[in-house]
Protein backbone atom coordinates (compact mmCIF):
# COMPACT_ATOMS: atom_id res chain seq x y z
CA UNK A 1 0.00 0.00 0.00
CA UNK A 2 1.41 3.38 -0.94
CA UNK A 3 1.62 6.33 1.43
CA UNK A 4 -1.14 8.10 -0.50
CA UNK A 5 -3.44 5.07 -0.24
CA UNK A 6 -2.74 4.70 3.48
CA UNK A 7 -3.43 8.41 4.04
CA UNK A 8 -6.69 8.20 2.08
CA UNK A 9 -7.75 5.16 4.12
CA UNK A 10 -6.92 6.95 7.40
CA UNK A 11 -8.89 10.01 6.28
CA UNK A 12 -11.91 7.87 5.38
CA UNK A 13 -11.71 6.12 8.74
CA UNK A 14 -11.56 9.47 10.57
CA UNK A 15 -14.50 10.79 8.54
CA UNK A 16 -16.51 7.73 9.60
CA UNK A 17 -15.56 8.22 13.26
CA UNK A 18 -16.55 11.89 13.03
CA UNK A 19 -19.90 10.91 11.50
CA UNK A 20 -20.58 8.48 14.38
CA UNK A 21 -19.85 11.32 16.84
CA UNK A 22 -22.12 13.77 15.00
CA UNK A 23 -24.99 11.28 14.88
CA UNK A 24 -24.76 9.39 18.17
CA UNK A 25 -23.51 12.21 20.43
CA UNK A 26 -26.53 14.35 19.53
CA UNK A 27 -29.58 14.24 21.82
CA UNK A 28 -31.47 12.17 19.22
CA UNK A 29 -28.50 9.81 18.77
CA UNK A 30 -28.20 9.26 22.52
CA UNK A 31 -31.90 8.46 22.61
CA UNK A 32 -31.45 5.90 19.80
CA UNK A 33 -28.55 4.20 21.60
CA UNK A 34 -30.61 4.01 24.80
CA UNK A 35 -33.49 2.50 22.81
CA UNK A 36 -31.16 -0.10 21.23
CA UNK A 37 -29.98 -1.13 24.69
CA UNK A 38 -33.56 -1.35 25.98
CA UNK A 39 -35.14 -3.11 22.98
CA UNK A 40 -32.43 -5.73 22.59
CA UNK A 41 -31.89 -6.23 26.33
CA UNK A 42 -28.15 -5.80 26.00
CA UNK A 43 -27.64 -5.77 29.76
CA UNK A 44 -28.91 -9.35 29.95
CA UNK A 45 -26.73 -12.43 29.37
CA UNK A 46 -26.74 -14.03 25.91
CA UNK A 47 -27.62 -17.49 27.25
CA UNK A 48 -31.05 -17.43 28.86
CA UNK A 49 -32.40 -20.56 30.51
CA UNK A 50 -35.45 -22.13 28.88
CA UNK A 51 -38.34 -23.37 31.05
CA UNK A 52 -37.05 -26.95 30.70
CA UNK A 53 -33.69 -25.87 32.15
CA UNK A 54 -31.76 -25.96 28.85
CA UNK A 55 -30.36 -23.16 26.71
CA UNK A 56 -31.19 -22.08 23.18
CA UNK A 57 -27.90 -21.60 21.29
CA UNK A 58 -29.63 -19.92 18.31
CA UNK A 59 -31.18 -17.32 20.58
CA UNK A 60 -27.77 -16.75 22.18
CA UNK A 61 -26.14 -16.31 18.76
CA UNK A 62 -28.81 -13.79 17.77
CA UNK A 63 -28.35 -11.82 20.99
CA UNK A 64 -24.58 -11.91 20.54
CA UNK A 65 -24.96 -10.45 17.03
CA UNK A 66 -27.18 -7.66 18.36
CA UNK A 67 -24.59 -6.96 21.05
CA UNK A 68 -21.83 -6.77 18.40
CA UNK A 69 -23.66 -3.92 16.64
CA UNK A 70 -23.93 -2.02 19.92
CA UNK A 71 -20.25 -2.64 20.73
CA UNK A 72 -19.27 -1.43 17.25
CA UNK A 73 -21.09 1.87 17.85
CA UNK A 74 -19.38 2.23 21.24
CA UNK A 75 -15.97 1.51 19.70
CA UNK A 76 -16.44 4.26 17.11
CA UNK A 77 -17.56 6.67 19.82
CA UNK A 78 -14.53 5.84 21.98
CA UNK A 79 -12.22 6.95 19.14
CA UNK A 80 -11.40 10.64 19.20
CA UNK A 81 -13.32 12.88 16.83
CA UNK A 82 -10.82 15.08 15.00
CA UNK A 83 -11.00 17.53 12.15
CA UNK A 84 -10.15 16.10 8.79
CA UNK A 85 -9.14 17.83 5.60
CA UNK A 86 -12.03 16.40 3.60
CA UNK A 87 -14.71 18.12 5.67
CA UNK A 88 -16.14 21.13 3.92
CA UNK A 89 -15.77 24.40 5.82
CA UNK A 90 -19.02 26.03 6.90
CA UNK A 91 -20.02 29.10 4.94
CA UNK A 92 -19.97 32.29 6.91
CA UNK A 93 -22.28 35.16 6.28
CA UNK A 94 -20.52 38.52 6.18
CA UNK A 95 -22.46 41.31 7.83
CA UNK A 96 -21.56 44.85 6.75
Amino acid sequence: MTDAERLRKEQESQQTINAYHRVFKSPDGERIVADIVKVFGLAMPAFLAKPDGGYDPLHAAKRDGQRDVYLHILAKLSAEAKGDSAEKPKKRKVIK
